[in-house]
């Protein structure tokens, strides 16, 4: 499972902000993540297949994860596509998120700084 929070701080360069920022900019990243890969997934996916498959979600079912894998093996190089991108949109931001929640860039340590 994938820890959107961790990712964002040290992936992106954000240790200098507060907790409860970081938390509000995870769950942010979160939701646009699982936006895109659900629009991505359901390109890929018959309308039946869909309907499955948001029956099982609908229903909580545990073997939802289960059916991706029988009918989405590259499902997770979707997520994983996706977390890069909204990484590097969070990245390219860095500054303006630091400025607007009041961080100084002298507050962030070098190791956390994002490479080009």
């Amino acid at each position: 499972m994938i820890n959107f929070y961790t990712e964002i701080r040290d992936g992106c360069g954000l240790a200098a902000l507060s907790d409860s920022r970081l938390q509000e900019l995870a769950r942010w990243a979160y939701t646009q993540v699982e936006i895109t890969v659900g629009q991505e997934l359901a390109r890929q996916l018959t309308d039946a297949q869909l309907d499955e498959f948001e029956a099982l979600i609908d229903a909580g079912e545990q073997s939802a994860e289960a059916w991706l894998e029988a009918n989405l093996p590259d499902h997770q190089v979707v997520v994983q596509d996706q977390l890069h991108w909204i990484k590097q949109e969070i990245t390219a931001r860095r500054v303006e998120i630091l400025e607007a929640a009041g961080a100084s860039l002298r507050e962030v340590p070098e190791r956390t700084l994002a490479q080009p």
